[in-house]
Parts: C-alpha cells; sequence; structure tokens
C-alpha cells in the first residue's frame, strides 16, 4: 500500500521522470500482492500518461497502455476506474468514441469517479461538445481544486480549442505553477501564446520543450 500510494502521488505532477517514478512504485506493489487491483489500475493509469504525452514510441506505449487496463479489468471488473482509462485510450489513441462513450457510461453506472468525469470530458472535447467537457472539468475541480491534470485540460482542450487564448494562457500558467514540469504544458503554452500574436513569448516556451527534450 505504501508503494502504491507514492506511485499516485507521483502521478499527480504528470512529468516524465515522476511518472516512471510512479510505474516503479505500482510495479514494486504487484510485485508483493499481484492481485492488488489499485496497483493494476495505478499501472494502467501511468503507461496512459505515457501514450498520452509521446514519452516513449507512441504505438508501443500505448499498446502496453492497453495491455496494462486490460489486466486491471481482469483483475478488477467493476472498477469505475479501469473502464475510465480504457475510455480515456479508446479517444486519444484509437479514436473510437463509441467505444469510449461506452466506458464512460459503465463507469458511471459502477459508481463513477474523477477519473471517469476526465474520461467523460475527453470524449466531449474530441467530438466537439465544449460545454459538456467543460462542465465534468469543472465537476473535479469543484473537489480538487489544484488538480493540475484537470486545469491544463480546461485550458488547452476547451478554452484554447473554443478560441478564448487569454483564458487559456490563464489556466496553462495555474497548472504550471502547480506542477512546473507538466507534460507537454510549456509546449501548450507556447501555442496558445503563438495565437495571440506573441511570436517571441512563444519561441521561449518551445525553446524549454526543447531543452527539457535533450535533457533526457
Amino acid at each position: 500500500y505504501d508503494y502504491y500510494v507514492r506511485g499516485l502521488q507521483s502521478l499527480y505532477e504528470n512529468s516524465e521522470d515522476h511518472v516512471d517514478q510512479g510505474l516503479a512504485y505500482f510495479t514494486q506493489a504487484l510485485s508483493i500482492d499481484p492481485r492488488f487491483t489499485e496497483a493494476a489500475t495505478g499501472e494502467a493509469m501511468a503507461r496512459l500518461f505515457v501514450c498520452d504525452n509521446g514519452w516513449k514510441v507512441h504505438h508501443d506505449a500505448c499498446e502496453a497502455a492497453h495491455q496494462a487496463v486490460e489486466s486491471a479489468l481482469r483483475l478488477a471488473p467493476h472498477s469505475p476506474d479501469a473502464f475510465a482509462i480504457r475510455a480515456e485510450l479508446r479517444t486519444v489513441y484509437d479514436w473510437d468514441w463509441a467505444g469510449a462513450a461506452a466506458d464512460v457510461r459503465q463507469a458511471e453506472a459502477l459508481g463513477g469517479s474523477e477519473d471517469t468525469h476526465f474520461a467523460a470530458a475527453r470524449v466531449a472535447y474530441a467530438i466537439g461538445q465544449m460545454s459538456v467537457a467543460r462542465q465534468h472539468l469543472d465537476a473535479i475541480l469543484s473537489r480538487s481544486p489544484f488538480d493540475p491534470s484537470a486545469i491544463m485540460d480546461r485550458g488547452f482542450f476547451v478554452e484554447y480549442k473554443a478560441g478564448d487564448y487569454p483564458q487559456a494562457e490563464a489556466w496553462i500558467k495555474r497548472g504550471l505553477q502547480i506542477a512546473p514540469g507538466y507534460g507537454s504544458g510549456h509546449y501548450m503554452l507556447g501555442l496558445i501564446l503563438l495565437q495571440e500574436g506573441r511570436a517571441q513569448d512563444a519561441r521561449s516556451e518551445e525553446r524549454r520543450v526543447g531543452k527539457e527534450c535533450r535533457s533526457r
């Protein structure tokens, strides 16, 4: 359980190094108890983050995430989190909107969770339902106002896609204050700044992305 909690804390940062550390913690938990369902779900979430952020060879990382979530579902066929993770994978990797929506409905039928809201939001903005996505992300933020993933998604996938660039910038900067190494946060901020006509500032953000990639 200690390894599992350490893994969750690592995932919260959503940076490559932290997610790798989280994956190691979940693996250690499962080596002690192979039927520890929460750790199996945590591993699936960690591998989803790797797939989603493109930190490893994309196809291999996403297939590994699929294998991990199917393993979690075999251990915990009534886990709303496992169905939510599979819904996100089907959205960001498979582009299977119908399958993702079915998994979200199954997660909701099993009681739902914050992960269910994330999955539902991602399906919504994938098909252009921004108001629905905003509702799901706001539901997360009403309970976890410092959740960097919800903040980043709110800024980029809702406000940026809706064309509200000042709001998008404010949300992304808030997320980076909470989790400075967050996934593609600086890349997203660079795109927003470019749309605002601030090419020099955008270039500075993209240089930060390049520097971080080279340091790996």
